[in-house]
């Protein structure tokens, strides 16, 4: 009779051990030998200084990918360590770098431990979201209760970007929170509940009130702002104010109130205020406009009449950004006013002016200009002067074509070089007429979908001169556009048809083709691009080759069904974008 299992077991045990000690000591000199031959693999030979600035550029590129950046609490915020887990000598080289793991965000009480002991003694940043609406109820007061803890040794911090349900809680995470004398950026939002004011009384008042010497940039988002105003410092270069609910008077913005206090901010680079201001308010006098000469964008939301009283309140170097989104219902003439005037009177042109008009139905209307950006053509102009973008897009059911007059009016637009409509519909030949009549410098023309209907006729028309001109032959314009060379046509549907049956790539070649004759290098078109074109009839291109020496197609095609929405996209030729025509016809016809 065989011996059971039973009564093997326990006469096999020694040797079985004998047998899993010898396979582990076979493993252990595994794992050395392959630590040995990863000495002579690539990813060994990388230097370390230069490993570790791999690190941190791949460790911002997940933040920005998973959505964790400054003042957005999504994502995975240490995704990125897995790149440090490539081979034994990557892992020794994050490790021993401390700066690496000086971005913690407020999970669990063993990771915060653990960044904390890698960090060592560097400066630390600080990110902290507790929404309830999002997070785990359960593990919810233990991260309350770590990211206090982590507040009660705020000296060692110099950057915290906190996430709160609501101003009462903000206000109690922030109680023990020590001496933030190296606090460099202070980030704070509260949600609030959508349709409901903010009841809490709390305030974080005390804390904003602490000195913060080496603050720089401050950022709030939520319902509560008026507190805010204890937090402007003069050594601050960065603020954006974004109220998401409107409240009393007395919490919100004036004018005033933020004029003065940009006087105690000489330093301020970067200036948003969304919806902040008080829906009604006094106007703000001031004798001269302040001089915010470091300001290199400006934001503002709200109703038209407080951006312009803003907007006249203060004086912008000529590299400052300006961004206005004004409410729809109300006329925002006064603003296009003083947009114009502080054009007319800066000594050089202005970088950037856009104004946003929201409307009914989320459509809005825009308009863009002064705009230093690369220029559409690769032919540049001989003299210095800079390259000025006018961008206008319109997005609105009614009186587009009205609004576009009316705005275009007020601007002054003898320098604009390039221009870019967008969504016009109803652009006819006459209104073409009368903006053209204002561009003469433009040099560039970028024309999207509907947009471009009543443009060939444009190019072959001769300008009316002032009725103070007409004696004077030598100061007509022989065309409109006299100086423009370059054309880029984006979805346009070349179907467009004219009342004589005509296609609009046949009337846009018929156009050039008139220009060309007339004789001179004033307004010859030598460049058309084509970009994502609609129903496009190749034949047609094909003839405009004859008359325009550079012709480029990016190779896409799109057809749009009955209700405006692309039907089918296609690259004819692989989306080889530049290739010269000829060649892109070959391979689209092949």
């Amino acid at each position: 009779m065989s011996p059971t299992a039973t009564t093997l077991a326990p006469a096999t045990n020694p040797r079985s051990k004998a047998i899993q000690d010898e396979f582990n000591d076979y493993q252990r000199k595994l794992v050395q030998a392959r630590r040995r031959l990863n000495v002579y693999t690539l990813v060994a030979w990388i230097p370390p200084e230069v490993l570790v600035e791999i690190f941190l550029h791949f460790r911002q590129l997940t933040r920005e990918s998973e959505g964790d950046i400054p003042g957005s609490h999504e994502g995975r915020p240490y995704y990125w360590i897995k790149i440090s887990h490539i081979c034994y000598f990557w892992r020794c080289v994050a490790l021993s770098t401390p700066h690496l793991w000086t971005q913690i965000t407020v999970t669990n009480s063993a990771c915060v431990q653990e960044m904390f002991r890698r960090a060592r003694g560097h400066r630390l940043q600080l990110k902290v979201n507790l929404n309830p609406l999002i997070d785990d109820h359960e593990s919810l007061p233990a991260r309350v209760k770590l990211a206090q803890r982590c507040l009660s040794i705020l000296p060692r911090f110099s950057s915290v970007d906190v996430l709160a349900s609501d101003t009462q809680d903000l206000a109690d995470l922030l109680k023990p929170a020590t001496s933030p004398a190296h606090l460099d950026t202070l980030i704070i939002a509260t949600l609030g509940i959508p349709g409901m004011p903010d009841s809490y009384e709390g305030s974080p008042i005390p804390f904003i009130q602490k000195s913060m010497p080496r603050l720089r940039r401050l950022q709030y988002e939520g319902p509560r702002i008026h507190w805010l105003e204890n937090a402007f410092r003069p050594t601050l270069t960065h603020v954006e104010i974004c109220c998401t609910q409107r409240s009393a008077a007395a919490q919100m913005f004036t004018v005033t109130r933020v004029i003065r206090a940009l006087q105690e901010m000489p330093g301020l680079r970067h200036l948003t205020l969304r919806e902040a201001f008080a829906t009604t308010q006094p106007e703000c006098r001031v004798s001269s406009p302040i001089d915010m000469a470091k300001l290199r964008f400006l934001r503002l939301d709200g109703l038209a009449k407080h951006c312009a009283n803003f907007t006249e309140s203060i004086s912008v170097p000529p590299d400052c950004v300006m961004h206005f989104v004004v409410d729809g219902e109300a006329p925002f003439s006064r603003l296009t006013s003083a947009i114009s005037a502080k054009l007319a009177t800066a000594k050089s042109a202005l970088k950037s002016i856009s104004v946003v008009r929201e409307g009914e139905h989320a459509y809005y209307t825009t308009l863009r200009g002064w705009t230093h950006i690369r220029s559409l053509t690769t032919i540049q102009d001989t003299n210095v002067q800079p390259t000025v973008t006018l961008s206008c897009s319109v997005q609105r059911l009614n009186l587009q074509t009205t609004g576009v007059e009316q705005l275009l009016a007020q601007l002054p637009l003898g320098d604009v070089r390039t221009v870019h409509f967008d969504g016009i519909i109803g652009l006819s030949k006459n209104i073409w007429a009368k903006l053209a009549i204002h561009l003469p410098a433009v040099r560039g023309a970028r024309l999207k979908s509907i947009t471009a209907e009543g443009f060939p006729e444009i190019l072959v028309n001769t300008p009316q001169p002032p009725a103070k001109l007409q004696n004077n032959s030598q100061s007509r314009a022989p065309l409109y556009l006299p100086r423009l060379h370059t054309l880029l046509l984006d979805e346009v549907p070349f179907e467009m048809l004219s009342p004589q049956n005509h296609s609009f790539l046949r009337r846009l070649n018929t156009a050039i083709a008139i220009r060309k004759a007339r004789g001179g290098t004033a307004g010859i078109i030598r460049k058309l691009m084509i970009v994502q074109g609609v129903d496009i009839v190749m034949g047609e291109v094909m003839d405009m080759k004859r008359v325009v020496p550079v012709v480029q197609w990016d190779g896409y095609e799109l057809t749009f069904d009955d209700h405006g929405e692309i039907f089918d996209q296609f690259a004819g030729v692989g989306g080889k974008r530049g290739d010269d025509i000829v060649d892109s016809v070959q391979e689209y016809e092949g």
